[in-house]
């Protein structure tokens, strides 16, 4: 029996196509767009987060002062008068009572006959020329003179003394505008054992406190 080879072909074509196998594997196309998506995110924002440091960083280091050597040595200086210490009591006292101290000269009559000139101290105690003196430095003198803080120089006389107290005041005729009398008070306060400040100009070497 001869079998018709157009309708084998025929019905070869016009059966159906079977379909592919199924190998159990999934398309991976979205989970891979899915990762480098994420991997973008990130990647962005850590070039957010690097910059925004960079910036900061250079406002800080733009912010910051840079010191001259003027502005160190200020420094060193401000530092070393804060670690000097403060001034004594004495020092206070000088700076307190020196201006009102004076050189007086005396011009003494000697035994023989001659002159000789004493030096001593005095304090002003008040703003018309009122000095008081030890009595021994202008007993038996000839002529007073003396010289006040800011070098003005007076011939000055006698007014009175108290010779058992070795005191002796005297009268300066010219006083100087910026004259400083010095403040008196009582010894009623006073115990035994508190400091004395003795100022004045030993051996004429000008003032000075013991």
């Amino acid at each position: 029996m001869k079998t018709n080879k157009r309708s084998q072909i025929k019905d070869t074509r016009s059966q159906p196509e079977s379909p592919l196998p199924d190998t159990g594997r999934k398309s991976t196309g979205k989970p891979i767009k899915r990762y480098f998506t994420r991997f973008n995110f990130l990647l962005f924002t850590s070039l957010v987060i690097i910059a925004a440091l960079i910036s900061m960083l250079i406002i800080f280091e733009t912010s910051q002062k840079h010191f001259t050597q003027e502005d160190i040595k200020q420094a060193v200086v401000q530092a070393m008068a804060s670690a000097t210490p403060s001034p004594s009591m004495e020092s206070q006292v000088y700076q307190k009572v020196g201006p009102s101290v004076v050189r007086i000269k005396v011009t003494m009559l000697e035994q023989g006959g001659g002159t000789n000139t004493v030096l001593g101290s005095g304090v002003l105690v008040d703003n018309k020329g009122t000095i008081m003196t030890c009595w021994h430095n202008i007993k038996s003198s000839l002529g007073i003179n003396v010289q006040f803080a800011d070098g003005t120089e007076s011939e000055a006389e006698l007014v009175s003394t108290k010779s058992q107290y070795d005191l002796a005041i005297i009268q300066a005729y010219v006083i100087p505008d910026n004259a400083v009398p010095a403040t008196l008070t009582t010894a009623s306060g006073l115990q035994v054992g508190d400091k004395v400040v003795v100022i004045g100009n030993p051996f004429g070497m000008g003032c000075s406190l013991s």
